[in-house]
């Protein structure tokens, strides 16, 4: 009987390693009745069609003249920043074109409506122009795969 004591001993050691704990916050794609897809936390983007033109990223700090969501386009995370685009969205009295930092570890909000302060920005914080991925084929392969191209 000492032997199977050893046996079980032995298997049970092998067994005490500890599992890496995963945020909820990336592993889900809806909430209800909308499409949702993670960038960086906070930072999240949802939809209600899940289709190519209609995609909300959710404004965690609400330092962009009081927005708490902004419609966009493309999007990506890097150095643990969130870059979001928009095309054309209602911004400050109108349509414009507008590039959005999120910062968590700063909790802040910036937003260029100017490419070249955007890439100034970009270059303040020593980073070289990220790719920014069409939001939808974003959501195409979290969905898929349950992950981003720049996780």
């Amino acid at each position: 009987s000492l032997p199977l004591l050893i046996i079980v001993f032995c298997f049970s050691c092998g067994k005490t390693k500890h599992k890496k704990v995963q945020d909820d916050f990336y592993t889900y794609s809806k909430i209800g009745d909308l499409y949702r897809m993670p960038l960086i936390k906070p930072v999240e983007v949802i939809s209600t069609t899940g289709s190519e033109a209609d995609w909300v990223a959710k404004l965690p700090y609400h330092t962009l003249k009081n927005k708490s969501s902004i419609e966009i386009t493309s999007a990506t995370a890097v150095n643990g920043i969130a870059i979001l685009y928009s095309e054309s969205t209602y911004f400050e009295s109108g349509m414009r074109e507008v590039w959005i930092i999120i910062d968590p570890a700063t909790k802040t909000e910036m937003d260029f409506s100017a490419i070249v302060n955007y890439r100034q920005e970009l270059k303040r914080r020593k980073l070289k122009e990220p790719h920014l991925y069409p939001v939808h084929k974003l959501y195409t392969q979290f969905k898929e795969t349950g992950k981003l191209p720049f996780k």
